[in-house]
C-alpha cells in the first residue's frame, strides 16, 4: 500500500495524472540532403508527412502537456544518422508521462524510405518514394501515391493505401483495408484483418494468383475488362483464388474475420 500510495504521490508531483491543459506549437527547420531517408517516431500524436517545392525540412511540432514545466522543457529532435537518415522525435524530461502528447506535420522536398511510429495517433503519407514502413497502435494509416513497396500495421483503425507502385504488406486487427495498385503494379500483396472488409483494387499488370480466405461474409472478384488475363479456380464460400497472368506466382494473400473481400480492376 505504501509503495503505492508512494507511486501515485509521484505521478501527482511530475504531472502526469489529469489531461493535458497546456498546449504549444514550435516550428523547425532542417538542412535537407536529397534522397535520404526519414525517421519520425512520437506517442500520443499523429504524423502527416509530404511533399513540398521548398528547400529545407520544414516541421510544425504540437505538443500538450498537464504539466507546464515538462511541456516548456520538452526538446524537439532533429538528428541525421547512418545514410543521412533524419530522425525526428520528441525528447520530453525524465521519464514519459501518459499525458504527454506529441503530433507532427512535415513537408519534405523528398524522401526516399520513410518510417513513421506512432502510438494513438493516425499516420498519413504522401507522394514519397523507396520503402514506407508507418506503424501505429490506435489511429488510422492513409498512404497516398508511394513510389515503392508499402509495409503499414496498426490496431483498431483501417489502412488505405492508394496509387501504390510497390509490394504492398498491410495488417490491422479491427478496422478495413484498402489499396489500389497503380496500373503497372505486379504486386504481390498480403492484406489482412480480423473485423473489417478487405478491397484489393489490380491493374492489368498485376501478375500471379490472389488467395482469399474469410470466415463471416462474402467475396467478390472482378467482373475484370478484356485488359485483364485471368482464371479462376474454387471460389467457395469461404476460400477463393484467382490467377492473373500466365504463372502462379508469387502468391497475394487477403484475410479477414469479419467483413467481405473484394478483388476489382481499375477503372
Amino acid at each position: 500500500m505504501a509503495a503505492l500510495a508512494l507511486t501515485a504521490v509521484s505521478a501527482v508531483a511530475t504531472g502526469c495524472l489529469g489531461e493535458p491543459r497546456h498546449r504549444e506549437t514550435r516550428e523547425v527547420s532542417v538542412e535537407h540532403v536529397t534522397g535520404s531517408p526519414l525517421h519520425v517516431h512520437t506517442r500520443n500524436g499523429s504524423i502527416d508527412i509530404a511533399t513540398h517545392d521548398g528547400a529545407d525540412v520544414r516541421i510544425v511540432a504540437k505538443l500538450s502537456s498537464n504539466d507546464k514545466a515538462r511541456l516548456e522543457e520538452a526538446h524537439i529532435v532533429t538528428e541525421r544518422g547512418l545514410e543521412s537518415e533524419l530522425l525526428v522525435d520528441i525528447e520530453w524530461p525524465a521519464s514519459w508521462c501518459n499525458h504527454d502528447a506529441g503530433s507532427f506535420e512535415i513537408l519534405v522536398p523528398d524522401a526516399r524510405g520513410v518510417r513513421a511510429d506512432a502510438s494513438n495517433g493516425s499516420i498519413r503519407v504522401a507522394g514519397l518514394a523507396g520503402r514506407l514502413e508507418p506503424d501505429t497502435h490506435n489511429g488510422a494509416l492513409r498512404i497516398t501515391n508511394p513510389d515503392g513497396p508499402v509495409a503499414a500495421d496498426t490496431s483498431n483503425s483501417a489502412i488505405i493505401i492508394d496509387g501504390v507502385s510497390g509490394a504492398v504488406e498491410a495488417d490491422t486487427s479491427n478496422g478495413r483495408v484498402e489499396v489500389a495498385l497503380t496500373e503497372a503494379n505486379a504486386g504481390p500483396v498480403e492484406l489482412e484483418t480480423s473485423n473489417g472488409r478487405v478491397s484489393l483494387t489490380i491493374g492489368s499488370a498485376f501478375t500471379g494468383t490472389v488467395s482469399a480466405r474469410i470466415s463471416n461474409g462474402g467475396m467478390t472478384f472482378g467482373p475484370f475488362d478484356e485488359r485483364y488475363d485471368v482464371r479462376f479456380g474454387d471460389m467457395g464460400k469461404n476460400e477463393g483464388e484467382a490467377v492473373f497472368g500466365s504463372s502462379p506466382t508469387p502468391v497475394s494473400t487477403l484475410k479477414t474475420s469479419n467483413g467481405r473481400i473484394t478483388v476489382k480492376n481499375r477503372r
